[in-house]
């Protein structure tokens, strides 16, 4: 049975879960009348993979819902191509993917080509989750040639479960953020997990906000924030009589206004007292704080990660 012409005026969002074929499934709903053009949030989850090895069938797909303005891959599979440039996708704001164990190939030249179906060029979010080492190698691969191709001005962005030296690669792509989530690996017993990336935080010349979330409080947290990312960048904060001034932060970065602490509740050294985190905060400005959490997402739910720190980050 077709679907009248103004049929599923309402539809807007769409999930489309443990697919097995993209071009069968959009083939179908078209010639039934579905108002892709009507979508402006899609969720791809837990596709077959056979469903992303249909060559063409992933551009096909996405030339039908041109006014997306959010889209969600859980995982992202490598899709085979014609030899054409990605779909261009104008309204695009926000990007969501995951990677999971792979993408369906070893070929490093099929990586760099896992995000090539698309354009985004005012994508102004791109929330990014992995989980192997393998997966941080194609995130390392794809995104460059997807940002560059795109030529997109992010603003904000999540990165979880992702190395210090892949966040810091990105972050190098990514000067015009304005908000950072971040969700490290688990810390090793010798090294705060963020002790690397928080240099590297601190150059970002247009960042007010950043929300951490963490499994554990970690004491080292408390210097690497105070050292690495307070001091390397102005904040609202009041001088001391004799601090000197060559020494103060840069004043052509933004000033940082906010700094969060997620952190899940119960869980970890209760020896370690959240009084003893006040400091970071001290006599700056800040705002921000520790935030305890009892019912997070966890890792491999991306959507729900997402939409999870959205509500508790600052607006922008």
């Amino acid at each position: 049975m077709g679907l009248s012409t103004g049929a599923l005026p309402a539809l807007t969002h769409l999930t489309l879960d443990r697919f097995a074929s993209i071009s069968n499934l959009a083939g179908q709903l078209t010639n039934r009348g579905f108002p892709w053009h009507q979508l402006n949030r899609l969720c791809l989850r837990d596709g077959n993979q056979r469903a992303w090895m249909e060559v063409g069938s992933i551009d096909d797909f996405f030339r039908q819902v041109p006014n997306l303005v959010e889209l969600i891959i859980q995982p992202l599979i490598h899709p085979l191509r014609r030899k054409k440039a990605g779909v261009v996708l104008p309204k695009l704001k926000t990007l969501s993917f995951s990677v999971e164990y792979g993408i369906g190939t070893p070929s490093r030249d099929a990586w760099r080509a896992a995000l090539s179906f698309l354009e985004a060029p005012n994508l102004s979010t791109l929330n990014i989750s992995i989980d192997s080492d393998m997966d941080a190698s194609i995130v390392r691969e794809c995104v460059p040639p997807f940002l560059q191709s795109s030529q997109c001005v992010l603003k904000g962005m999540s990165l979880v479960n992702l190395p210090t030296s892949l966040t810091n690669a990105i972050l190098g792509y990514t000067p015009s953020l304005e908000h950072l989530s971040i969700i490290p690996p688990l810390p090793s017993l010798n090294r705060d997990p963020l002790e690397e990336v928080l240099p590297t935080i601190s150059q970002l010349p247009n960042l007010p906000s950043i929300t951490f979330y963490l499994d554990t409080l970690d004491s080292r947290l408390i210097s690497s924030i105070s050292s690495s990312l307070l001091e390397r960048r102005p904040c609202s904060s009041r001088p001391s009589l004799d601090s000197d001034p060559s020494q103060s932060a840069d004043p052509e970065k933004k000033s940082l206004q906010d700094v969060r602490i997620l952190y899940r509740a119960g869980r970890g050294n209760g020896t370690i007292s959240t009084a003893a985190f006040s400091q970071i905060w001290g006599d700056r400005s800040l705002e921000g704080g520790l935030v305890p959490v009892t019912n997070f997402p966890v890792k491999d739910d991306l959507r729900g990660l997402i939409a999870a720190l959205s509500e508790l980050q600052p607006l922008s």
